[in-house]
């Protein structure tokens, strides 16, 4: 777009976005240069001037928002700030100069914008100056899920000491069983730089074995559960195992086998051959530094389990608190549909008689109670907030106070179950009203407006102009997201002077909603063939994209910390299995001088109990600095949760004492004649 196309009269232009040109025209370069009708068959045309890249995502888009075409904003001469139709646009994207910084720009942005309310005061309300200012493009598209991602990024990497661990277990116990062997090469003549190159080389194969597998399924998972758009983040179209990634993957699978798979190496090959030659087929002995090696690294991987399971513990905790929030609203057997009008076709008046003829068809569809609709669909990110004035307060020296605004039809309320606390509903009176006379507002509204009294009959002035007398109140109904506490708001009847095209069609239907779906589309076809149905949804289902980032952060962790809980008791067990085997010979020669087997055993689950206990301990302490990074992911659940620490606690403690257990009860199973023989 050119700087001299933003005015009204040149302004009839458009810009594709690839994967609408290769949709709606097969990829015919032709079409630059020839106009296309949009808003309408015949009502309005746009000449194409340009096609976009092949997957470019406009910065700041929504998530599950798919871009087709782009028109400038154009903007008429001698307008100003309280008549220019343009006052929706909340978002400006700017390059820095060069020597300027990003909170420079943040402290022009907000003087201009004080000076702006300060000069429109009905017009422009305190909280256009309280959230004006400006910050980087990149965190503005990620800020809000950054730490997140940190949590989880923690989490891959406690996930992969684990795996690395239980790599090194597995090589310290074959280099074990190997000690005789490496022993006889070493005699005749095999060097020790040779014997490590051996074992370490065994250990890159299996780790690189193991990246190419993880490749494989992590591929196949993000493909077949499609995580970019399950999982509701910004920029999901970037989701990709491409070769940066997958390179990343690799080179990290053959670092992990280098630096685990060294330490073992080097013990195997420096150890004394004449010890190893001399043990015959004897199980060798277990050294002390063997012995406190085991230790830490029980210690260990317990402590890593237990900082995943707490993190994923106090995240399906607080979805479950989510779960449990009174929305104020009922989402059963409700459907949404979103429609788009041309607005050059439809002014206040034709939008009100269209949507009359809508409703009228939808309802002769079968199984369909009542219909209605409302200008912005709950629990999405869209609103629009008004300054007022109301009753019995005075003119605030500053800034006007703001509620969010709702246009809706009278059977709005009885759709989605919103309870009437006092007064009465919208009539078709009120819809068919010339100018704005009457409106209701929330619980939350009446009760900061006037606590002490009925809000009935008390007069609002939207911009501080526009009267409207309240006819009722309703309850508080969350519009945003399931966090978010309600706040004040208006709701007037779609009536003329807010009559809008764009509205959300809201169906309250018994049984299958997808055939009173398809029929509900064909309705509107029926009345309008050129309206855009820009989506239509069950209810519910808006309500769970509503926690979707909530429940991807959840699930992923929760499956992390299963695959935690799987490692550290396979590492665990590995451990003692390697530390109870090496013991095997101590064990039958306590109990040939008399000791029992249940003193045996006892002793070797107190050493493993001692492990156990150190490691839950760090674990629990790690856990508590961990959880800070998952705070904001967190609702009606605090970071230190006594009950997740309790419950985790005893899980951990189960799980490694049964690992334990059960080498340790098999070890003590020896004959202690048989040992002795061996000896």
């Amino acid at each position: 777009f050119r700087p001299d196309e933003r005015d009204p009269g040149a302004s009839d232009i458009v810009i594709l976005s690839h994967s609408f040109w290769q949709a709606r025209f097969g990829g015919d370069r032709e079409v630059i240069g020839r106009r296309i009708e949009l808003d309408g068959a015949g009502h309005s045309t746009r000449l194409v001037v340009g096609i976009m890249p092949e997957g470019f995502v406009p910065p700041l888009t929504s998530p599950g928002v798919t871009v087709s075409a782009w028109i400038p904003l154009s903007r008429s001469a001698g307008r100003t700030v309280a008549t220019d139709s343009t006052w929706y646009v909340n978002q400006l994207i700017g390059r820095l100069a060069t020597d300027a910084s990003v909170e420079q720009a943040a402290q022009q942005i907000r003087t201009i914008t004080s000076r702006l309310v300060q000069d429109y005061p009905g017009v422009l309300d305190g909280t256009r100056n309280e959230t004006a200012g400006a910050m980087g493009l990149l965190d503005a598209m990620v800020e809000d899920v950054r730490t997140s991602f940190l949590a989880l990024l923690g989490g891959v990497g406690l996930v992969m000491l684990l795996a690395c661990a239980n790599l090194a277990i597995l090589l310290l116990a074959r280099g074990e069983r190997r000690r005789r062997e490496l022993a006889v090469r070493s005699a005749l003549g095999a060097g020790r730089i040779r014997l490590v190159r051996e074992q370490l080389t065994d250990s890159v194969l299996l780790a690189l074995m193991g990246g190419a597998g993880g490749i494989a399924l992590a591929r196949t998972l993000v493909v077949t559960l499609d995580l970019g758009r399950a999982s509701s983040l910004p920029r999901t179209a970037a989701f990709a195992l491409d070769w940066r990634v997958m390179t990343f993957a690799l080179v990290l699978s053959f670092v992990a086998a280098v630096i685990f798979g060294l330490w073992p190496a080097l013990r195997g090959a420096k150890r004394d051959i004449r010890n190893d030659l001399g043990t015959g087929s004897r199980a060798p002995a277990l050294t002390r530094a063997g012995g406190r090696l085991g230790a830490v690294l029980v210690a260990g991987e317990i402590a890593l389990a237990t900082i995943l399971v707490s993190g994923a513990g106090l995240l399906l905790k607080s979805i479950h608190e989510l779960r449990a929030v009174d929305t104020g609203l009922d989402p059963t057997d409700v459907i949404a549909m979103e429609l788009s009008p041309p607005e050059a076709r439809y002014d206040n008046e034709s939008a009100r008689v269209l949507y009359d003829q809508i409703f009228e068809r939808i309802r002769a569809i079968p199984r369909v109670r009542t219909v209605a609709a409302i200008h912005l669909l709950p629990f999405t990110l869209n609103n629009w907030s008004f300054p007022y004035l109301a009753d019995g307060h005075p003119p605030p020296d500053g800034p006007l106070p703001s509620a969010n605004f709702r246009i809706v039809t009278p059977d709005y309320f009885d759709v989605v179950d919103q309870p009437l606390l006092e007064g009465r509903r919208l009539t078709d009176t009120d819809l068919r009203s010339d100018q704005l006379t009457v409106g209701l507002i929330n619980r939350t509204m009446a009760h900061e407006l006037w606590p002490d009294e009925s809000a009935l009959g008390k007069t609002i002035r939207i911009f501080g102009s526009q009267p409207f007398e309240v006819i009722g109140v309703v309850g508080d109904a969350l519009q945003f997201t399931l966090d978010l506490a309600p706040v004040a708001e208006m709701y007037v009847p779609h009536a003329a002077g807010w009559s809008l095209p764009g509205m959300v069609v809201m169906i309250e239907a018994t049984g299958d909603l997808r055939p009173v779906m398809t029929a509900a589309r064909q309705a509107v076809g029926m009345v309008d063939t050129d309206i855009p149905i820009v989506r239509v949804r069950r209810m519910d289902e808006v309500v769970g994209e509503s926690m979707a980032q909530r429940r991807f952060f959840a699930n992923v962790l929760s499956f992390f910390g299963a695959l935690a809980l799987a490692l550290g008791s396979v590492g665990v067990f590995g451990v003692m299995a390697y530390t109870m085997g090496a013991r095997r010979t101590e064990f039958g020669i306590r109990m040939a001088l008399g000791a029992t087997r249940r003193r045996v055993l006892g002793g070797a689950m107190g050493r493993g109990a001692i492990a156990i206990g150190v490691g839950l301990a760090a674990g629990l302490l790690g856990s508590a600095a961990a959880s800070r990074l998952l705070q904001s992911l967190l609702f009606g659940v605090a970071p230190d949760d006594p009950g997740i620490r309790l419950a985790v606690g005893v899980i951990l403690a189960s799980i490694a004492a049964a690992a334990t257990f059960v080498p340790a009860y098999g070890a003590t199973r020896i004959d202690a004649a048989t040992v002795m023989r061996a000896e």
